[in-house]
């Protein structure tokens, strides 16, 4: 029988990933309520990776091709496909009891000076995190309490089911921290939480766009980018704005940047998910 009870509410308990080899992995995905998380699995994927290079990440593909479960080992194997001097690229493959579940390509970095500019910028006008209802408060009032747990506080700025009118797009913003502190000196342990976090929840905008036709049950990752901008610790709130235009056979896109309290862009992220109707 499944295990569904919540999944643990700090981020360095749950992220780790044991040495199985030269390149490589086994770990234990974390269970949540009987189901397992694919930004949990992609979080691993970003360790195992940093593991074997001494660059940094800045940008991750992944295609999910088969479902997980939490009871059941998974093995990472991690296969080199190019390393020069400023970039590497780096090929995962994540198993499960034999089956292939997801294959990602990562492309690692040796950050140097050169050419910026940043364009994208959150509203100002947007609530401070102090200024909003705890993720406690806001799931009592809404009747959802149970589930207000997990390693990442959400300080929600936009309704939870307010769809759209046609022709607009769906805007989701949300502050997101983690509940327990990471360690101040771990670059990849912040690497694979900003990873955990591109995807955290990533359903909200799908949601708050349907209203009552959305079943979260339902919901299911099959593509998921991530470009990292800036490699910058996790120690104070970041806002995660999530968008949604379009869907189209039950396969909806959202796209997602994640800012830090000084409006600064740390990375940008999209998904395209499976989406059944109840």
């Amino acid at each position: 029988m499944a295990d569904t009870s919540p999944p643990s509410e700090s981020l360095t308990s749950i992220l780790s990933v044991d040495k199985a080899g030269e390149r490589a992995f086994s770990a234990n995905l974390e269970g949540a309520w009987g189901e397992t998380s694919a930004c949990d699995l992609l979080a691993r994927v970003g360790l195992a990776v940093s593991s074997v290079s001494d660059k940094t990440l800045h940008s991750l593909h992944a295609c999910h091709l088969a479902p997980n479960v939490a009871d059941t080992p998974i093995t990472l194997e991690v296969e080199l496909l190019q390393e020069g001097s400023i970039f590497a690229r780096y090929r995962i493959m994540v198993r499960q009891a034999g089956t292939l579940c997801c294959d990602a390509i990562a492309s690692m970095v040796a950050e140097e000076d050169g050419r910026g500019y940043q364009s994208a910028s959150p509203d100002p006008q947007l609530p401070s995190p102090e200024d909003l209802p705890t993720e406690r408060e806001t799931a009592e009032k809404e009747g959802w309490l149970p589930y207000a747990t997990g390693p990442i506080e959400t300080r929600r700025i936009s309704e939870r089911r307010d769809p759209a009118a046609p022709g607009e797009t769906t805007i989701w913003n949300g502050w997101l921290m983690p509940r327990e502190p990471l360690p101040r000196d771990d670059a990849a342990m912040h690497m694979a939480a900003l990873i955990y976090a591109s995807g955290y929840r990533s359903h909200w905008a799908v949601e708050k766009r349907l209203g009552d036709e959305f079943d979260p049950a339902k919901f299911t990752s099959l593509d998921h980018a991530l470009w990292v901008h800036r490699a910058l610790p996790w120690h104070d709130w970041w806002l995660a704005r999530t968008t949604t235009e379009v869907a189209h056979a039950g396969r909806a896109l959202s796209r997602r940047e994640i800012f830090n309290r000084e409006g600064i862009l740390i990375a940008s992220m999209a998904e395209e998910a499976q989406i059944v109707a109840k």
